[in-house]
C-alpha cells in the first residue's frame, strides 16, 4: 500500500463534499486516501480502511450531523484516535459537538475549521492548515478552484432551465450571480 498525506473521513451522503476537499488538496500535491475511490477490488473495506488510518499522516473530518451518525465515520475517528493520527475537523453544517458523545472527548480540544453555510468557502484555511501540519509549502491558490466550482454549477442549473423552457435574467456576471428565474 503507497503512503497517503491525509486521510479523508466522511459521510457517504457527502461524497460531493469529501470528492471536493480531496480534489484540493489533490491539486496542490497532498495525497489523499479516500473510499471507495482507494479501496482495491475484492478487499475487505474495515482492514483497508484501517491500514490506510495507520499509514495516513494526518485525518480530515468532514463533520456534519449526518457524519456524526455514521457507524462509520465513528470508527475512523477511533482509528486515528488510538492510533495518534492529528484529527482535522471541518464542519461543514450546523451540527453541534456537545450532541454526539462518541466523538466529544476525542474532537473536543482541536483546532476545527467552520464552513458554514458553504462547505467550500474556508478551503483556503483547510489547504493551509493541512500543508502546515505536513511541513508542505503551498504556491497556488484555490482561487480557479472555487470559480470553476460556481461555473459548474451555474452550467448545470442552465440545462435544467434550458429542459424546463425558463426564461433566465442575468446580473452582470452570469458565471457567477444568478439573479432570477422565472417560469
Amino acid at each position: 500500500m503507497k503512503i497517503f498525506d491525509v486521510f479523508i473521513s466522511y459521510s457517504s451522503r457527502q461524497k460531493n463534499i469529501a470528492d471536493a476537499i480531496c480534489h484540493v488538496l489533490e491539486e496542490h500535491n497532498i495525497k489523499c486516501w479516500i473510499a471507495p475511490r482507494d479501496i482495491p477490488v475484492g478487499e475487505k473495506y474495515a482492514a483497508v480502511i484501517t491500514r490506510a488510518i495507520k499509514e495516513s499522516k494526518l485525518v480530515v473530518l468532514v463533520f456534519s450531523e449526518l457524519s456524526a451518525v455514521s457507524p462509520w465515520v465513528e470508527s475512523e475517528i477511533n482509528i486515528a484516535f488510538s492510533n495518534r493520527k492529528p484529527i482535522l475537523p471541518y464542519k461543514v453544517d450546523n451540527a453541534n459537538l456537545n450532541d454526539y458523545d462518541e466523538f466529544y472527548l476525542m474532537l473536543n480540544n482541536r483546532h476545527w475549521i467552520e464552513s458554514v453555510p458553504d462547505f467550500r468557502s474556508r478551503f483556503n484555511e483547510l489547504l493551509e492548515t493541512v500543508a502546515h501540519s505536513l511541513n508542505i509549502t503551498i504556491t497556488k491558490t484555490i482561487r480557479k478552484f472555487i470559480i470553476f466550482w460556481r461555473v459548474k454549477a451555474f452550467s448545470n442549473w442552465m440545462a435544467k432551465s434550458i429542459r424546463s423552457n425558463r426564461e433566465c435574467r442575468f446580473s452582470s456576471n452570469p458565471a457567477v450571480d444568478i439573479v432570477q428565474s422565472e417560469i
